[in-house]
């Protein structure tokens, strides 16, 4: 049994692993105590994790590594693995401060260069967007951050006082006939916009080659709901962060 934790600003995602796959994925928010995630991830479970049992963490929120880590121990008596310095990943980051680098954004890649020694544009679309290369060697060249929608909206309401607060949703035209209309017109057709250039401006920017153009990857992950906004030609899965945790755990167990 593998237990891993991917701990972002906007949620803690748990998943049970066996050697077949995801046996439960637990979905938390970020305002608990350890005492409480001990109680829902032993609770999800069902029993104790078993002698040969692991776990591992990758955490881009430092105050809630303790409490994450905290409540695996009191839960299964597992001490938690980090991923950080000291830690192999298969992934090699080629950026000018590769401390800087989430470790989400790494698990993300070790997952997508796992599934085919290809390059891979990985798409991540939460709170943030975040939109990152992988070459065939497996190094992490890098990767662009963009607002997500929701930030979007919000930014608007934030500095235009009279602008209303509009939920997220698929526009009728490109133009809006009201204020609302007009808002989601431009999340919308803005957002996606911003997707594609950006997976188009690292493909011609760093694939020289036809052939490897022609094999390019995309790989894309996050909120379900934001899947409207992905290039045709990507793949979405949703546990990308937790696959690349496994990748890792195994390449140091």
């Amino acid at each position: 049994m593998l237990i891993a934790a991917d701990i972002r600003n906007d949620g803690v995602t748990i998943g049970f692993h066996s050697g077949a796959g995801w046996l439960k994925i637990l979905e938390l928010g970020t305002n608990h105590s350890a005492d409480e995630y001990a109680f829902f991830i032993s609770g999800m479970l069902g029993t104790q994790a078993g002698k040969d049992s692991h776990a591992i963490v990758s955490s881009v929120v430092p105050a809630l590594t303790e409490p994450v880590t905290s409540a695996i121990e009191s839960a299964f008596g597992i001490r938690a693995m980090l991923v950080g310095p000291g830690i192999k990943t298969g992934i090699k980051i080629r950026t000018e401060f590769p401390s800087e680098v989430g470790s989400d954004l790494v698990a993300m890649a070790a997952a997508a260069h796992a599934l085919g020694k290809t390059p891979c544009v990985i798409i991540d679309c939460r709170a943030l967007l975040t939109v990152s290369f992988v070459n065939r060697a497996g190094e992490f060249l890098g990767t662009s951050i963009y607002p997500g929608p929701e930030m979007s909206i919000q930014a608007m309401r934030h500095h235009a006082v009279q602008l209303p607060d509009v939920r997220l949703a698929v526009p009728k035209s490109a133009i809006g006939r009201n204020t609302v209309q007009s808002m989601q017109a431009g999340v919308y057709w803005g957002f996606s916009g911003a997707v594609s250039a950006l997976c188009n401006a690292i493909t011609n920017g760093f694939l020289h080659d036809e052939n490897e153009q022609e094999h390019i990857k995309i790989i894309a992950s996050g909120n379900p709901k934001y899947r409207q906004f992905l290039p045709e030609n990507s793949e979405f899965c949703g546990s990308l962060a937790l696959d690349g945790l496994a990748t890792i755990a195994q390449l140091n167990i």
